[in-house]
């Protein structure tokens, strides 16, 4: 089985202001959007001034990134391909820290 191409936009600088709604109603112009969400602070309740953006379609993608400003809530923005987080594979180990590789027992340890 072939891999799914990501159709996820990686959008950064967003203005504080920013929300979900903005996004949509921004990359409509390009095609379908699936999801948008932006990431927020939960302290603040403001956002980070990143979020992400699915297309529907590879070509929807392509003309939003061949779009050259993007201005949302009066502030330029930049988009990229979103890249996913590598997963391990299952050969692949993870490194444990913190945990000594003898094999004594403390009482063996005493002298």
């Amino acid at each position: 089985m072939a891999a799914k191409q990501a159709l996820d936009l990686f959008v950064y600088s967003l203005p504080w202001t920013a929300c979900k709604e903005v996004l949509v109603k921004h990359f409509a112009k390009f095609g379908t959007v699936v999801d948008a969400h932006v990431v927020y602070d939960w302290s603040t309740g403001l956002s980070k001034g990143y979020g992400f953006v699915t297309m529907e379609s590879f070509d929807s993608m392509k003309k939003a990134m061949a779009y050259k400003y993007h201005t949302l809530d009066g502030r330029e923005v930049k988009i990229k391909m979103s890249t996913p987080n590598p997963t391990p594979s299952e050969d692949q180990g993870l490194p444990v820290v913190g945990v000594s590789s003898r094999t004594d027992s403390p009482d063996e340890s005493i002298n």
